[in-house]
């Protein structure tokens, strides 16, 4: 077992800092509270039409989604509490 990354819904996570560090099309932010940061450039290069961001992110970094954003048809944020950081 890897100390400080592991994987999972296709992400590749820093377990130290709950980083969210990579993504890949198909990938799937988990829900459980185990990612608070999307690092920077996580979904760079993918070309995705829809994102999901759970609530327990509250930061995403400097140029985190991919180029195509004007072209993503479904972006859902679920229900903000508290204040986020977001970088674009």
């Amino acid at each position: 077992e890897n100390p400080t990354f592991y994987s999972t819904g296709n992400c590749l996570i820093n377990k130290k800092t709950k980083t969210l560090v990579a993504a890949c099309n198909n990938s799937v932010i988990p829900t459980d509270g185990s990612i608070e940061i999307i690092g920077e450039y996580a979904f760079t290069g993918l070309n995705i039409t829809e994102i999901t961001i759970p609530t327990t992110i509250k930061e995403i970094g400097i140029k985190a989604m991919p180029a195509n954003i004007g072209s993503i048809t479904n972006i859902l944020i679920i229900t903000i509490k508290d204040k986020k950081k977001i970088d674009f």
